[in-house]
């Protein structure tokens, strides 16, 4: 493999710019496309580990690169720092680590800590199809004292190795690899058990190239115009309950946007179409609805039954609401907007080397300057808390802080009414805007 041939010749520097090259290419192809860039040659289209250097000063943030060379045993990080100088280049060998914690691999604990979510959440009130539940057993509680072994073994092997190279007062992105893409790296915990959200705020991207690419649609100009999607009417074939958590929510959201400047569409009124169209005008959007990895659940269009009305008016287009990401990739949103995906597995789907497949992907792709969006499931009370802390703090964002700061903030907000990591800890942020640090 080239990245272990150059790092067996010292060539550290050569084996990131090799890790990054096949990383999110396509992903980044669309958002040249979306962005109406100049198209640059394969060449010029490789990201240099000088520009890297140079992105992290620009951005005062401290970029964390994975790559998991071989699964299980072996794994390359670099770290770049905000304050400029040479990437630090760590190697984790993966396999020692895991005979010394009785046989666990990172595959292994990402896996386990999916299923312990997946269990927890069985009982509670879901943005997404209910998972299957064993009726003869009572509800399970989540406290905060539930030990979560996967949590502290992985933050051995990804974070302990170059903590001391993350300082406290800048953002951290970590551009994840394989498997890493679905670790909340928010969660992870140290020997103490402190969370590293606590002392850490952080993004993530599908690569550097990619964190570039949404710096520089920061610097986009940023309206007022809003719109919010919450409890949409879904067919009944779907046999998904109506969430009216989220209709409250989408008010509370309305109000702290500006209510004079956001549009909010619910139950027939969130149509697929009608949704659509409104976003091409909105600087931020929020979706407080049904969700499952790839899939948003909204409004359908249907036949009215009224012939002559039918007739009148012009062909419709018929649809059953379900806004899929292959959809995205199609749209063209000018405004650059930050987008809210308030349901669950809205970060989930398959794992390439573009990252993960999901709806966060069609977003950026058609112009999201940051898609926050989560992991596993979002219960309805502790969502809306979260949501209402996070856009109260945004709010701020454009002028000082960060979206990362306030994703901080609203988890450790959070934290005090919800301290189990199942309410919080899936929520993820890809890019990170910051309009008076945006590149230029």
């Amino acid at each position: 493999m080239l990245q272990k041939a150059l790092v067996a010749q010292n060539k550290n520097n050569l084996a990131l710019e090799a890790a990054e090259e096949g990383r999110a290419k396509a992903l980044h192809d669309l958002m040249v496309l979306c962005d109406d860039l100049e198209w640059e040659t394969p060449e010029a289209n490789v990201m240099s580990c000088t520009g890297m250097q140079e992105l992290a000063q620009q951005q005062q943030s401290t970029i964390v690169v994975y790559s998991m060379v071989e699964p299980d045993q072996l794994l390359y990080i670099w770290t770049i720092s905000a304050a400029g100088g040479e990437p630090v280049f760590t190697t984790v060998d993966l396999e020692a680590l895991s005979i010394q914690h009785d046989g666990n691999t990172v595959n292994g604990a990402v896996q386990k800590l999916y299923e312990t979510m997946a269990a927890l959440s069985t009982q509670m009130s879901c943005r997404g199809p209910a998972q299957a539940s064993d009726e003869d057993v009572s509800p399970q509680i989540p406290s905060a004292d539930d030990e979560i072994a996967e949590l502290k073994y992985l933050y051995t092997a990804l974070v302990a190795p170059v903590i001391g190279q993350l300082p406290v007062d800048k953002d951290v992105v970590f551009v994840p690899h394989g498997v890493l893409n679905l670790v909340p790296f928010a969660a992870l915990k140290n020997e103490s058990g402190d969370a590293l959200i606590k002392s850490h705020a952080m993004s993530v991207a599908p690569s550097v190239r990619t964190f570039g690419a949404l710096a520089s649609r920061a610097a986009a100009p940023v309206s007022d115009a809003a719109l919010v999607v919450a409890n949409p009417d879904l067919l009944p074939q779907f046999e998904l309950e109506p969430l009216p958590g989220c209709e409250i929510e989408g008010q509370a959201i309305s109000e702290i946007l500006g209510a004079e400047n956001t549009k909010v569409l619910s139950g027939p009124d969130a149509r697929m179409q009608v949704v659509v169209q409104e976003m091409q005008n909105a600087s931020m959007m929020h979706f407080a609805c049904h969700g499952q990895p790839g899939i948003l659940y909204l409004a359908p269009t249907l036949p009215t039954g009224d012939v002559e009305e039918e007739e009148d008016e012009e062909e419709e287009q018929y649809d059953d609401g379900l806004l899929y990401r292959e959809h995205l990739h199609y749209l063209h949103l000018p405004a650059k907007p930050s987008v809210v995906l308030s349901c669950n597995y809205s970060a989930a789907g398959s794992i390439t080397e573009d990252g993960i497949l999901g709806l966060p992907r069609g977003f950026l792709a058609a112009g999201a300057r940051s898609v926050l969006s989560t992991l596993w499931v979002a219960p309805e009370d502790s969502a809306t808390e979260l949501m209402k802390n996070w856009h109260t703090s945004a709010k701020k964002a454009y002028t000082e802080g960060s979206h990362a700061k306030s994703l901080q903030a609203a988890m450790l907000k959070t934290m005090d009414k919800f301290a189990h990591p199942l309410h919080w800890a899936g929520y993820v942020l890809f890019g990170n805007p910051s309009q008076h640090k945006a590149s230029n």
